[in-house]
């Protein structure tokens, strides 16, 4: 099974203030991409989550036409991504991986 790694983190100098995020998507193949940016007006764990999702959009971009599952290792230093991630994934592969809005 291929393996992807997401290395993400996120950063704000005040809380809400100026912040941005980046992150690293290693693929099987080892590719490498580093991705970044930033906001004026944001808050710390707007920019750790930011920089999680757009790891997950990388990764969906590189398989999104192929059918095989694949393994996704996240590296994050933000409790509030990684219980997020632990808690909505579970709710919503229980409703066929649909929000309550459809």
């Amino acid at each position: 099974m291929e393996k992807f790694i997401i290395i993400a983190d996120g950063a704000c100098s005040k809380n809400p203030g100026p912040g941005g995020w980046g992150l690293i998507v290693i693929d099987p193949q080892g590719l490498v991409r580093e991705l970044g940016g930033h906001e004026d007006a944001t808050t710390n764990n707007r920019m750790e989550m930011t920089g999680y999702y757009r790891g997950l959009q990388e990764v969906y971009k590189k398989i999104q036409n192929d059918s095989k599952p694949c393994i996704v290792h996240a590296i994050t230093d933000s409790k509030y991504v990684m219980d997020g991630a632990k808690s909505f994934a579970k709710r919503w592969s229980k409703t066929g991986w649909k929000t309550v809005a459809g």
